[in-house]
């Protein structure tokens, strides 16, 4: 049974609740350990102009950055799900010299619950396939980004999110841009919200890609110091960064 009661069918199915682009991207088991890097984003119309024109460019920037360091590299498995009104997996897990060039567009509003019930449903189809092969999984990473507030509550999402923090299953950080609502990253990610100062999501994703590489030299359960924050974070507590 899949973490929200209903069978597991896998992460090519389509019965998820939400859209794909393109086929699957089978991951090359290379290395004994390997984590899961799930990026949520917002891509709804408030998105618009210099949010969305940044983020493509941080998300470019990324994955050039990430083919620069083959060691991360080597044990990351990345995937993408936009959301508005409604959910793309537009990335399915894969390793990074796999991942697909990605424009994103925005429209529509925010479908963040499902989005986040998505995000979550895969990941935990993605920890247990690292397990069925023998692979020692790392902490799985989900990264939301929004500038906005969800059409619907997230209470169900929030509930599922909390289990598999507390199973050691699960590492969702929220980054809210403009005009967000923080009552509900709050709900969701608890005391890992971040308020992004400005547009420039180059920084953000710099700053991921560091911290990948300190989870990528360390071992699966150890605790990692993640990387020193951009001037362009802000937010309510510090000692999340380092749990």
């Amino acid at each position: 049974m899949s973490i929200f009661g209903r069978k597991n069918q896998g992460s090519d199915s389509h019965d998820d609740g939400f859209f794909r682009d393109g086929p699957s991207t089978a991951i090359e088991m290379s290395t004994l350990n390997r984590e899961a890097l799930m990026l949520l984003v917002d891509v709804s119309g408030s998105m618009s102009g210099t949010p969305i024109d940044e983020l493509n460019k941080g998300i470019a920037r990324f994955k050039r950055d990430m083919l620069k360091d083959p060691k991360t590299a080597s044990v990351l498995d990345v995937g993408i799900i936009t959301f508005s009104d409604a959910n793309k997996y537009i990335q399915p897990f894969a390793p990074v010299t796999a991942m697909a060039d990605h424009t994103l567009r925005p429209e529509g509003s925010t479908e963040m619950n499902k989005a986040v019930k998505a995000a979550l449903t895969e990941v935990d189809n993605q920890y247990r396939r690292y397990l069925s092969q023998g692979i020692r999984p790392y902490k799985p990473w989900v990264l939301l980004i929004t500038d906005g507030y969800p059409n619907t509550p997230v209470d169900e999402a929030a509930e599922v999110v909390r289990q598999m923090e507390a199973d050691g299953k699960l590492k969702l950080l929220a980054f809210g841009c403009g005009s967000y609502s923080s009552e509900t990253l709050h709900k969701l990610a608890g005391e890992k919200v971040t308020r992004l100062t400005d547009y420039d999501f180059t920084k953000l994703f710099d700053w991921v890609h560091k911290s990948m590489r300190a989870v990528s030299e360390s071992s699966p359960g150890d605790k990692v110091k993640t990387a020193v924050q951009p001037d362009n974070f802000e937010q309510d507590t510090c000692d999340w960064l380092n749990d």
